[in-house]
């Protein structure tokens, strides 16, 4: 039977979200589709004691991201009820709902998360967003649902994911009417997107929203592989073993060899730098990670360790991130 460490917060950071009293967890598991294609849920299941021993809080999922859909909180609903039931006030669950994939009418948004709730074994969800807004219902439709799940209590804060910086301010200003905060933006960035340094900071601070980005290490991109062989090669990469083979063009692995250079100088891998680099913002609350081992999960919170950049390193990241 799984015991949780009892030192389990004594090495991670937390930092709040926006004005909230919401503590996460400065990283945080995503458990999408590449977590669980495994047919053995036990090394599942190991990474999540590993990760909540570790002082990982925030538990990441999506009812459409696997091979199958609601394997992620299916899945992790095993696992959770097996281990964890008592710690539930410990964790910050959150899930959410495909606008194009899913009908987006109050009715089925609500379905929705009533379905999520089920699998997943749990009477709330701490943040539920939507995800790839719809143009076919209108917002205020949408938002108006979400306000009617926080009142409800099945989810305590909500937010939206893979939107556009504009789609992302039209929420808040339509939400914000309708009484509810929208607290969290969960937009795809990471080293390599400058668009997010100079755009979504400050649009974050102006409205009074949190960070909490996904695909932080960009697949394959940051990996050995890649980051120490600047190879011109891409035409054996297959979209099956990489779903953001955009990000593998030339130009982009020589960036990563060149940062690689700077990671080293930091005693860290450039994975654990790139992790490091998102969090060098306030606004930025958590890192969202996957992962497919322990040791990679752990090689990552190590990234915590050191977040701190040089104006020097600053610059020549900047200058790296420029190269046309």
């Amino acid at each position: 039977m799984y015991s949780a460490s009892v030192n389990r917060y004594e090495d991670m950071y937390y930092r709040r979200c926006g004005n909230s009293g919401l503590l996460v967890s400065e990283m945080s598991l995503g458990l999408w589709s590449d977590f669980w294609h495994k047919e053995n849920l036990e090394s599942s299941k190991n990474i999540v004691h590993t990760a909540f021993d570790n002082g990982i809080t925030h538990f990441d999922l999506a009812n459409n991201k696997a091979s199958i859909l609601n394997t992620a909180e299916e899945k992790f609903g095993v696992i959770f009820r097996r281990s964890f039931f008592n710690h539930r006030d410990e964790f910050i669950i959150s899930t959410k709902a495909n606008c194009e994939i899913q009908h987006v009418s109050e009715k089925d948004l609500i379905a929705s998360l009533d379905q999520s709730l089920k699998r997943l074994g749990v009477g709330y969800i701490d943040i539920f967003y939507v995800d790839n807004l719809s143009s076919e219902i209108a917002l205020e439709e949408t938002m108006a649902t979400l306000d009617l799940i926080v009142r409800q209590g099945k989810a305590l804060y909500v937010g939206v994911s893979f939107s556009s910086v504009e789609e992302f301010k039209n929420v808040s200003n339509s939400i914000r009417t309708i009484g509810t905060r929208h607290l969290i933006y969960q937009p795809k960035f990471n080293i390599m997107d400058s668009w997010a340094e100079t755009k979504l900071i400050d649009d974050l601070k102006d409205e009074g929203v949190i960070c909490v980005p996904f695909s932080s290490l960009e697949q394959k991109i940051f990996s050995s592989k890649y980051s120490k062989e600047a190879s011109t090669d891409l035409n054996n990469e297959k979209k099956s073993e990489c779903s953001q083979l955009d990000s593998l063009t030339t130009e982009n692995i020589k960036r990563a060899k060149l940062l690689n250079n700077i990671a080293n100088s930091r005693n860290q891998s450039l994975a654990q730098m790139t992790i490091a680099w998102l969090l060098k913002d306030k606004d930025v609350s958590s890192v969202l990670v996957g992962v497919s081992s322990e040791n990679q999960l752990l090689e990552n919170i190590n990234a915590l360790e050191n977040k701190i950049f040089s104006l020097e390193e600053r610059e020549v990241i900047v200058a790296i991130l420029k190269r046309s």
